[in-house]
């Protein structure tokens, strides 16, 4: 564990003999290693590895596909792994398997740039700390719906100014409902907003015991009736026309004009 922590000029590659068949644990072992950015070998196994924690963080230049041989079949701890990776931005590859890991906490916190739809491999069944797992990752556009929470205690600030469009967070939100999980705190969820998912949403909140703030309803303006063309005699008043007007999620005002030679009145 941290075998090259804070060496923040390093930059070479790793040789082919750099063989870590055997090595168990690998926490912080490039951590703060801002300058780092090289292609890990075929030789770098993590068959045995059960520690990732802070792996990669602080790794601001790192922006390397892993290899095939980086297996994570054994791996329970996760936490911070890629924390601060700022530049980073590549898809994790099919053997990344977290069938086993326990925490996530600040996984991703800071890859601010990041993102990829997590592989089929990334499963979350076992999973207990969540928090601020995806906190500031501001590219990050990916449904997370699909995510397994069963046991999932603590997920604190897990979407805090991550870049979710509202399609995605509509999607996350109604795969979570749908799966009947209860009593979680996602926390603070701004700046994201949700539209279809508000009767989702509503439910986790009223029905499920969630805690969810800082996310806000998108804007929907409705309009009910339908306008005829006026007419009427010269000197005449035309026949008065009712149109309703509503919003949710509103950031302002409505304002409605009437074109020239007209008048609005309100009700």
């Amino acid at each position: 564990s941290y075998m090259f922590a804070f060496c923040s000029s390093y930059n070479q590659a790793l040789p082919s003999t750099f063989n870590t068949s055997m090595v168990v644990d690998m926490s912080g072992m490039f951590r703060s290693c801002s300058a780092y950015n090289q292609p890990l070998p075929n030789s770098f196994n993590t068959q045995r590895v059960t520690d990732m924690s802070e792996m990669f963080y602080g790794c601001t230049s790192y922006n390397k596909a892993l290899p095939n041989v980086f297996n994570t079949s054994l791996v329970t701890n996760m936490k911070s792994m890629f924390y601060d990776c700022s530049s980073y931005n590549e898809p994790l590859p099919s053997s990344f398997n977290t069938e086993r890991v326990t925490n996530m906490e600040l996984m991703f916190q800071g890859c601010s740039i990041y993102n990829h739809a997590l592989p089929s491999s990334f499963t979350t069944s076992l999973v207990t700390d969540m928090s601020l797992m995806f906190y500031d990752c501001r590219a990050f556009n990916q449904n997370l719906g699909s995510l397994n929470l069963g046991a999932v205690t603590n997920m604190t600030g897990m979407l805090t100014n991550s870049g979710l469009s509202v399609t995605n967070y509509d999607a996350t939100l109604t795969g979570w409902n749908d799966g009947g999980y209860t009593n979680k705190d996602l926390g603070d969820a701004s700046p994201l907003k949700y539209c279809a998912a508000q009767a989702a949403r509503t439910n986790l909140i009223t029905n499920k015991g969630w805690t969810i703030t800082g996310d806000k309803a998108c804007t929907n303006i409705t309009t009910v009736g339908t306008l005829l063309p006026f007419t009427a005699c010269e000197g005449t008043a035309s026949v008065a026309q009712s149109f309703t007007v509503s919003g949710s999620g509103l950031t302002a005002d409505i304002s409605i004009a009437a074109p020239s030679g007209f008048e609005v009145s309100t009700a």
